[in-house]
């Protein structure tokens, strides 16, 4: 083979292994702890259907499994270890209760659920009962049941006499069950957990999920370097005005920022124009002969070039609910902040910014160059990466251009390093 052929292979196969322009952001200490596979839970079966109502009510108020409304008389501690779980379930088929006399009572009171005496070793050891739906002369009669609570929570959380009063008044039969600890990951393991106990999916939350967006397309892709090159011209244009206000050395923090419309590939507000906007505001309000800086960025270190563009987005919303008012229909069915948004920034923002973005609902923050002194998304470390803490309300993806892209080199001239 000849020199020449030998470098066209090597050319052909670099292009082909050429690293992605964007690299996803997913620290590795922010993944929550896995959950247990199996919980063991306190589970009662309801012999009178129109019993269930109120006792699922009654439980409800004691032991929810997920937060409810503002309205809701809930007073209980929640039981966060079966919010993926449903209350109620069909008992299986297979199960069997006897009404004979001649059928065992299980536990003192005599109200208490029969049992037959059959009784099979699952593939743990633990005894299992079989019971079977009643058949009262030629009727059958479908049994219900309802999961209290995990054991631990019921253990720590509710009184004994509050417990006892609530098996009482509905005549429940505790016993304890082994159910599934945590969401399914997959929908193959959903139907798994389904044959155990009723489980709610959240598919969004799943690895798979995860997977199937953290490929990009190349229109993605296309997008994701307009937005950058939009940002770079918004930090360029940062520049000017500050020069124009303030006659002294650019600072290095001084980032561009857009917010695009990914549907339509618009940029919906720039960092740039809302700061002209407050200049131009804060220059009519200044009394005559006074000469006072107005810009933002330095009237106020909390105006920083991300804000001002969610300001941006914020300011539109206004307009549009001008003349039609907060609670019109032409407002409440528009746009919330920057829901479904993605925001484009040359330097990686602060940890209050981070935290403002997930307020803002954005959809993705793709940034330049890292901040490794005050950045958020994990430029300071994993602890402070603010888009992937578990207890935050929304969530968003987080891309930073590769260092070997030439957006990032153009963001790194911009915002160069300490020692630089």
């Amino acid at each position: 083979m000849s020199r020449a052929q030998e470098k066209a292979l090597r050319s052909q196969k670099d292009s082909s292994e050429e690293e992605p322009c964007f690299v996803q952001l997913l620290p590795e200490k922010c993944v929550v702890e896995r959950l247990p596979d199996r919980i063991d839970v306190y589970v009662s079966r309801v012999l009178e259907p129109k019993q269930c109502g109120p006792l699922i009510k009654a439980l409800d108020a004691l032991m929810p499994l997920r937060p409810r409304n503002s309205d809701s008389d809930s007073k209980g501690q929640i039981c966060q270890q079966l919010a993926h779980l449903r209350r109620v379930r069909r008992a299986p088929f297979s199960q069997q209760i006897s009404t004979t006399d001649e059928s065992s009572s299980i536990g003192p009171r005599e109200n208490k659920r029969k049992r037959t005496s059959e009784e099979r070793h699952n593939p743990n050891g633990e005894m299992k009962t079989i019971l079977q739906p009643i058949h009262n002369k030629g009727v059958t009669r479908l049994l219900l049941e309802v999961v209290l609570g995990s054991v631990s929570h019921v253990c720590e959380n509710v009184l004994p006499d509050t417990l006892e009063r609530l098996i009482s008044t509905y005549n429940l039969d505790l016993s304890v069950e082994s159910v599934p600890g945590r969401p399914a990951e997959s929908k193959e393991e959903l139907e798994e957990w389904n044959q155990i106990w009723p489980t709610l999916y959240f598919h969004k939350q799943t690895k798979e999920h995860d997977l199937e967006n953290q490929t990009l397309t190349t229109t993605e892709i296309a997008m994701m370097e307009c937005g950058m090159q939009a940002a770079i011209m918004d930090a360029q244009r940062a520049r000017e005005q500050w020069r124009q206000q303030k006659k002294e050395a650019i600072p290095p923090y001084l980032p561009g920022t857009v917010v695009m419309n990914p549907e339509t590939e618009v940029i919906v507000s720039r960092a740039s124009e809302e700061r002209e906007n407050q200049i131009q505001s804060t220059t009519q309000q200044q009394s005559p002969g006074r000469s006072i800086s107005s810009c933002p960025d330095i009237v106020n270190p909390l105006s920083t070039s991300v804000m001002m563009a969610i300001q941006g987005v914020s300011r539109l919303e206004r307009q549009a609910a001008t003349g039609h008012g907060m609670d019109s229909a032409a407002f409440r069915n528009g746009q919330y902040l920057c829901t479904g948004y993605d925001v484009y920034t040359t330097q990686e923002p602060g940890v209050f910014e981070a935290m403002g973005l997930v307020h803002s609902r954005i959809r993705r923050i793709i940034f330049g160059v890292p901040d490794h002194q005050c950045g958020g998304l994990g430029g300071t470390g994993s602890e402070t990466a603010v888009h992937c803490l578990p207890g935050t309300n929304h969530h968003y993806r987080a891309y930073q251009c590769n260092s070997t892209s030439s957006a990032w080199n153009i963001c790194r001239a911009l915002h160069p390093m300490p020692n630089e």
